[in-house]
C-alpha cells in the first residue's frame, strides 16, 4: 500500500507540474490560433460583436489583391538573403577550423552582433543607411555621386534590411558550423591531406559527407533509444 501511495503521489506531481505549463499554451497559444481561424471566415471589424459568416472570401481578396502578393516577393529578398548568410557562415566555420593564427578573437567579432540589443543595431544602421549616414558620406569621400537612398527608396530598403539581418546573425551561424565540423572525425580529413586531396574536394568528402552520415548517425541513436523505452 505504502508503494502504490507513493506512486499516486509521484504521478500527482508531475500532473500538477504539467497542469499549469499546459493550460496556458493552450489558453494563450491554441485558442488564439483557432479563432483566428474562424475569423479567417468572417467579416468582422475587430470591435463589434457581430461577426458575418462570408466562406472563403477572404482567401480569394487575400490572393488576387496585387498588394498582397508583393509581400511574398518581398520575402524573396530575405529567403537569398539567408542562403547568403549561411554560406558565408560555413565558409568561414571552414577558415576557422583551419590553422591560422588569432581564430578566437575572430569568433568572439563575428559572434558579437548578435550580442547587441535589435533597438540599438536598428539605431546604428538607421544612421549608417540614412540619405546623409555613414555610407553615402564614405561613398561621397572616394568620389561616387547620384548616391542610392537606402532608406527611402523601395526598391533598395529590402537590400538594406537583408544585409542588417546578414550582420546580425552570421555570427551564430559560424558558431554553430564550427562546432559541428569539430564534431567530426578528423582522421578523414588528415587522409585527404595525404591523398593530396584540393580544398573542394576536402569541402565535400569531409566536411559535407561527414555532416551527413553524423546526422544519419544521430537518428539511428534516437530511433535505438526510442525503442529500447517502448
Amino acid at each position: 500500500m505504502t508503494h502504490t501511495s507513493s506512486e499516486k503521489q509521484k504521478r500527482l506531481v508531475i500532473v500538477g507540474f504539467l497542469a499549469i505549463p499546459v493550460i496556458l499554451v493552450v489558453v494563450f497559444g491554441f485558442l488564439p490560433i483557432i479563432n483566428m481561424f474562424f475569423y479567417s471566415f468572417c467579416k468582422w471589424d475587430g470591435i463589434s460583436k457581430t461577426k458575418t459568416f462570408i466562406g472563403l472570401r477572404n482567401y480569394a481578396e487575400l490572393f488576387s489583391r496585387k498588394e498582397n502578393l508583393k509581400v511574398f516577393l518581398v520575402s524573396i529578398y530575405y529567403f537569398v538573403g539567408a542562403m547568403i548568410q549561411l554560406s558565408l557562415a560555413l565558409l568561414l566555420a571552414i577558415i576557422l577550423c583551419g590553422k591560422i593564427k588569432g581564430k578566437t578573437f575572430f569568433k568572439g567579432v563575428l559572434f558579437f552582433p548578435n550580442l547587441i540589443n535589435g533597438v540599438a543595431i536598428g539605431f546604428i544602421f538607421l544612421y549608417f543607411f540614412r540619405d546623409n549616414g555613414t555610407l553615402n558620406e564614405a561613398l561621397r569621400f572616394f568620389g561616387f555621386k547620384n548616391l542610392p537612398l537606402w532608406l527611402t527608396d523601395s526598391t533598395k530598403v529590402n537590400f538594406s534590411l537583408a544585409f542588417t539581418s546578414i550582420w546580425r546573425y552570421i555570427g551564430f551561424n559560424v558558431i554553430m558550423f564550427i562546432a559541428a565540423i569539430q564534431s567530426l572525425n578528423q582522421t578523414t580529413y588528415e587522409a585527404a591531406d595525404l591523398d593530396g586531396a584540393t580544398a573542394v574536394q576536402k569541402f565535400f568528402l569531409h566536411h559535407f559527407a561527414g555532416h551527413c552520415a553524423y546526422n544519419s548517425d544521430k537518428s539511428d541513436f534516437s530511433g535505438e533509444r526510442s525503442g529500447q523505452r517502448l
